[in-house]
């Protein structure tokens, strides 16, 4: 029997607050996207001002993350052995971590609208809140 793990709208959306409260006492503005293990979005926080263009971004690593198990930084990195990844529709650029559970993807967290390890930073604290809640365990 296989075991699907999944992320509800409860749990996104309390990731999503946590990572725009983390943005907020940093004086950031980003959007913060949370997909399911198929990419799709379960839930969106764009902060006011933030770039429309970071709420795409926001989502696509999100997606990125959540199809593919990887941090988007790890893509990042691996463009420079294999650039090839680059036209695979992924987003390569830090800001987006996979959820998992028991070495499943559940889903995945994206952040956007800072430099690169202000993104990953905030997604860092998304999944921290995450895990917080009953049930949640990570690998």
């Amino acid at each position: 029997m296989r075991i699907q793990y999944a992320v509800n709208l409860a749990e996104a959306q309390a990731a999503a607050q946590a990572a725009v409260a983390h943005a907020q006492s940093q004086g950031w503005k980003m959007a913060v996207a949370v997909a399911d293990e198929g990419g799709a979005l379960i839930a969106l926080a764009r902060m006011d001002d933030s770039s429309p263009a970071s709420v795409m971004m926001a989502i696509e690593k999100a997606r990125t993350a959540a199809v593919t198990g990887f941090a988007t930084k790890l893509l990042e990195d691996a463009i420079k052995v294999n650039p090839a990844i680059i036209s695979s529709g992924l987003v390569a650029v830090e800001g987006g971590l996979p959820i998992t559970t028991e070495g499943r993807r559940a889903g995945g967290i994206g952040v956007s609208g800072g430099q690169s390890h202000e993104d990953g930073q905030v997604a860092s604290v998304a999944i921290a809140k995450l895990v917080e809640q009953p049930g949640w365990k990570t690998k």
